[in-house]
């Protein structure tokens, strides 16, 4: 069995997941709710760990780990446990220091949020069950909220339980900010960081097609740039648009048959309608004499002296001077996995900086390239917006290390003790000689 990988799953999971404490009796003797142990002289019963028990049987058991074990059902027995000691001590520490207080301001923003969580939880349930017809039906949207609301209320979630989840978050970030008070990150941490990152990068994103994966399917922004791109400005025109429908219908055509042709030759011939380059280039011409008046224009702009982005500013597509890559130029690489083939050799037929390439008809309209210049491999400039960056993400760090080791420090200082009914709910200890190897499949 992997013990330490299920009980970092565990722990990863049990503080993340807030449960409301009950009020509960003095007595042992409560039926089917059984106290499980006191802490600091105050029961615990089983109905306040029972449902994170479950939630994680039920979560772990998804990720393919077998929770009928006693072995794996007695970890989640403890890590619910563990969890409802933590909650109530942060929250005798938070009652200690007034920071369970809520002005009307906290209550109208919880509210907010409350309100947010519930409308994303119902819209999500309606989207999945309804159909396009019964959500435009205003009477039949209604009864699909409904049906949501009573969905998840069934499951235990009602807009209540979801408030006080929230309220008590909000108490556990103000708890973990007055530990943490005074904790700083120092210059040297941050470059420490940066560093730390920029090897990583280099390491796990060696090229261009990598690079542009990352940044364009994660959204993650490298500290190192591979060799094999360059920078051109992109002027962009609308065509008509009848004339760019035509030429991107044909052009998806070509491109299934080269595909075709490429990976698997005998379905080539098995295409509906394949297309001719003669269609295709025929397509691209229309697009092109629908900006003709256009085209000429610039062209007599640049060759009388305008520059390139004054070009820009007046001809291009409406929004387009907004974008990103209008001012800083768009990095392409001959090895590119989101640029258009044509657009890739445009970009690289341009021989020296200032040079302007022929226009190229894609998918966004008509393209006009300007190069700007190879971009040096190494890593990124520093800029104070990655530095703030990375000191947000220390000091969170180093505020959740604080919060967790003093938390850590109450448990082991709290007089926890366990009846009859509650040693089932220990955390048991791992076995020096436990083997770690991961699960088979």
């Amino acid at each position: 069995m992997n013990f330490r990988r299920l009980l970092a799953l565990l722990l990863c999971l049990a503080v993340t997941v807030g449960c409301t404490l009950a009020a509960t009796a003095e007595t042992e003797n409560a039926g089917e709710d059984p106290v499980l142990a006191y802490l600091n002289g105050e029961p615990i019963r089983e109905s306040e760990v029972k449902g994170l028990f479950d939630y994680l049987i039920e979560m772990y058991s998804y990720y393919g780990y077998d929770m009928t074990t006693e072995e794996n059902m007695s970890f989640a027995r403890g890590v619910a446990l563990n969890q409802v000691v933590q909650e109530r001590l942060v929250m005798a520490y938070a009652k200690e220091n007034g920071l369970d207080q809520f002005s009307a301001e906290d209550l109208a923003e919880l509210d907010r949020q409350n309100g947010e969580l519930w409308e994303d939880a119902i819209m999500q349930y309606v989207q999945t069950y309804g159909t396009e017809a019964e959500i435009a039906n205003p009477d039949r949207l209604e009864e699909l909220r409904q049906q949501a609301e009573a969905f998840y209320n069934k499951n235990g979630d009602t807009r209540e339980t979801t408030l006080e989840s929230l309220r008590q978050s909000m108490i556990t970030e103000r708890v973990q900010a007055a530990l943490a008070a005074g904790a700083e990150v120092s210059e040297e941490d941050i470059a420490e960081n940066f560093e730390a990152r920029v090897a990583e990068d280099r390491e796990y994103i060696p090229d261009p097609a990598t690079y542009e994966f990352y940044t364009n399917y994660y959204g993650y922004e490298p500290t190192y740039i591979p060799a094999g791109f360059r920078k051109v400005q992109m002027l962009i025109l609308e065509a008509d648009e009848t004339a760019m429908s035509d030429f991107i219908a044909v052009n998806a055509k070509w491109e299934e048959q080269v595909n075709a042709l490429e990976t698997d030759p005998a379905t080539a011939s098995d295409l509906d309608v394949p297309a001719t380059e003669t269609e295709l280039e025929a397509a691209r011409q229309a697009v092109l004499a629908s900006v003709k008046g256009k085209l000429d224009e610039i062209s007599a702009r640049l060759a009388g002296g305008t520059s390139f982005e004054e070009v820009m500013a007046e001809y291009g597509a409406p929004g387009a001077e907004e974008e990103p890559a209008a001012a800083d130029g768009l990095m392409i690489s001959q090895d590119s996995i989101i640029h258009e083939p044509d657009l890739i050799s445009a970009a690289f037929s341009l021989e020296n900086v200032g040079d302007v390439s022929e226009p190229v008809v894609g998918s966004y309209g008509v393209c006009i390239l300007c190069y700007l210049g190879d971009v040096p491999e190494g890593p990124v400039e520093l800029s104070e917006e990655l530095r703030t960056s990375i000191y947000e993400q220390l000091l969170e760090e180093l505020e959740t290390k604080i919060f967790n080791e003093t938390v850590t420090v109450w448990v082991e200082g709290a007089d926890l003790t366990f009846t009859e009914a509650g040693e089932a709910w220990r955390i048991p200890e791992i076995p020096e000689d436990a083997t770690y190897e991961a699960e088979d499949e």
